[in-house]
Order: structure tokens, then sequence, then C-alpha cells
């Protein structure tokens, strides 16, 4: 038989979530402010996520082009 009491909400593993997140989040500041991970513009926004959030953002516009012409093309 199937148990599908895993997937009823339980507030407990929320916080927990919520205090692995805030970890990992302090962890990088600390790691940006000691130099380990790279911040050129100073925006406490590591350089590795900005240019990962630019790949995405030219992955997304592509995919819109392509969409678009696909809807075109079936009309």
């Amino acid at each position: 038989m199937l148990d599908f009491s895993i997937f009823i909400y339980k507030p407990i593993d929320m916080k927990i979530l919520l205090i692995v997140i805030a970890i990992a989040l302090v962890a990088t500041f600390i790691l940006m402010k000691k130099g380990k991970i790279k911040d050129a513009d100073g925006n406490n926004i590591p350089d590795v996520i900005e240019d990962k959030v630019k790949d995405v953002k030219e992955v997304a516009k592509k995919a819109k082009k392509v969409v678009t012409k696909k809807k075109a093309v079936k009309e």
C-alpha cells in the first residue's frame, strides 16, 4: 500500500529548509568578503551567479523567439 503521508505539509520541514538556506547565504557572503568568491562590482551578488543569470536570459529570449515563430506558422 502506498504511503501518501510524505506529501502532507510539515512545518518542521519548512523550518529546516529555511535554516539551511540561511546558512548557505551566510557562508556565501563570508566567502565573498574573504575573496574566495569573486564580486568585482561590489553589489554582494557573486559574479558567477550574475553570469549564469545572463546566460539563462539569453536562452529564454531564444526560446521565446522559437515559440513565437512556431505559433505564427501554425496560424
